[in-house]
């Protein structure tokens, strides 16, 4: 799955980077079928500390600074129920595991270059 998600700062300043996303890729990730359910939250204000305004369009923070991630976050709002599909989205392991598979491919596109 290609990913457009916007990470800033990159990783080679020295800062931890931050993962937003749009309300669609942010449902994906949290296993929703749509973003409905994640707009309805952000219009009863849930997800206001998660809000991130990039070229006048809302975002959403996966893991802001200092703060749950928004998969717990939304965990601890919600109440609980079997046909309920949120999963435990950690934007910090995720991260990690694009690094790992770029990682592999630059050394196999540089391996078929020899």
């Amino acid at each position: 799955m290609v990913v457009s998600s916007w990470l800033a700062p990159p990783f080679f300043y020295g800062i931890k980077p931050m993962m937003i996303c749009t309300f669609t890729e942010a449902a994906k990730f949290l296993g929703y079928s749509s973003r409905s359910q994640l707009y309805k939250m952000k219009d009863l204000g849930y997800l206001d500390d998660f809000l991130e305004d990039v070229e006048g369009k809302l975002h959403l923070n996966m893991k802001p600074r200092g703060k749950m991630s928004l998969a717990r976050h939304i965990m601890y709002n919600i109440q609980w129920r079997a046909t309920n599909p949120i999963r435990d989205f950690d934007p910090d392991v995720w991260l990690k595991e694009q690094a790992q598979q770029a990682k592999k491919l630059t050394k196999l596109s540089t391996a078929k270059k020899r």
